[in-house]
């Protein structure tokens, strides 16, 4: 299926949490599909491994993350994720609440 489209497959997230459950560690990857944001749960800093992902906010605003780039998903966050390639992160999030 084309970008653009729902056709998030195969999420994962390896890693573990601390005790309170409130602060996730590890690694995420996904094969390439899109798949949208809808009020993400987690303050998220990311840092990737392998792939790309672009990220398209509701004014437009459209970044392109590869290899070896950090960036911040706020928490709240609303937009589309567009998966290029076979995409590998490290992540650290924290649940506000």
């Amino acid at each position: 299926m084309p970008l653009g489209e729902d056709t998030f497959r195969q999420a994962r997230h390896f890693g573990d949490q601390s005790a309170d459950g409130r602060v996730l560690f590890g690694q995420w990857a996904c094969e390439p599909g899109s798949f949208e944001v809808k009020g993400n749960p987690y303050l998220e800093y990311c840092r990737v491994i392998e792939g790309q992902m672009r990220t398209i906010d509701p004014d437009g605003t459209t970044q392109v993350f590869g290899p070896g780039d950090s960036f911040i998903i706020p928490h709240g966050y609303v937009g589309r994720c567009d998966i290029i390639s076979t995409f590998r992160k490290e992540v650290v999030a924290f649940s506000p609440g």
